[in-house]
């Protein structure tokens, strides 16, 4: 049974956490221990990490589930309790291999989304530098932008995927924010991150009214050429596995798509 973490159990945790990018560092692992004790919890050797998937849906996100397989239909088990003492309407797994969710379903877990990942060498292989259409330009955005990018991504992605306030904070302040214009519109923007010659693109987006347009492929390009710049040698991303028009446009720019797919899976 998972309870939250002590004070000296989550100091040998915070290591791990900040590598598999759960917390940007130990002040917010500590200050989210301080906030919220029950988000970092232990059984044993077994860590859970959970937090609310969007502020304005009613899901507890498992963020990390680090156990031995035997154990993973229990531990579900637990965490879907968790959720609806805590108030939220239901659990939602971590993005999990379809060759793993047979325990998640064995706990009242079923599929709602299913992803794939693309990847892209950055070296080697010319990056094409595509301008967009006329009127709209490129540049690198920052913490002024949110509120307009939050806006955008709003128009961009249905309530499951869109981001709220608090995401886009954190996240604009730990990735690298590029924003497409035209005048003072965002009609489109990205968030990348590098880290050791590998480079992913988080999120590209771009509103309906902009579609078709170049602006996606302006984007793309923009994210290829900046990651390589900063020594990057290959770029990955996933998308959902029914998105056609992002798969076209990652297939035209020389992604090749993995024969991984991740789930997400949802209780009852």
């Amino acid at each position: 049974m998972f309870r939250p973490a002590t004070a000296d159990e989550l100091g040998r945790l915070v290591r791990p956490l900040i590598a598999a990018r759960l917390f940007t560092d130990e002040a917010e692992v500590r200050a989210a221990h301080v906030a919220d004790p029950w988000r970092v919890l232990v059984a044993g050797r077994d860590v859970a990490v959970c937090d609310r998937w969007r502020d304005h849906l009613g899901l507890l996100a498992v963020e990390a589930l680090w156990c031995a397989e035997p154990r993973v239909a229990e531990h579900v088990r637990g965490l879907i309790d968790l959720a609806h003492e805590r108030g939220y309407d239901a659990l939602l797994s971590p993005p999990v291999s379809e060759a793993d969710i047979a325990p998640y379903e064995a706990a009242g877990m079923h599929v709602i989304e299913t992803a794939s990942s693309w990847w892209r060498p950055l070296v080697r292989r010319p990056v094409p530098v595509a301008g967009g259409p006329p009127g709209m330009t490129v540049r690198v955005g920052g913490p002024a932008d949110i509120p307009a990018v939050a806006a955008a991504d709003g128009a961009c992605f249905e309530q499951f995927w869109r981001y709220d306030l608090r995401h886009l904070d954190r996240l604009v302040g730990t990735q690298r924010l590029t924003v497409a214009e035209s005048g003072d519109d965002v009609v489109g923007y990205t968030l990348s991150t590098v880290d050791r010659g590998h480079a992913q693109l988080g999120r590209l987006g771009v509103v309906p009214a902009w579609r078709n347009k170049g602006v996606g492929r302006a984007l793309l390009d923009d994210a290829m050429r900046a990651a390589r710049t900063r020594g990057a040698v290959r770029l990955t991303l996933c998308t959902q596995v029914d998105n056609a028009a992002a798969r076209a446009l990652y297939g035209s720019a020389g992604f090749e798509e993995s024969d991984v797919r991740f789930a997400f899976l949802r209780s009852d």
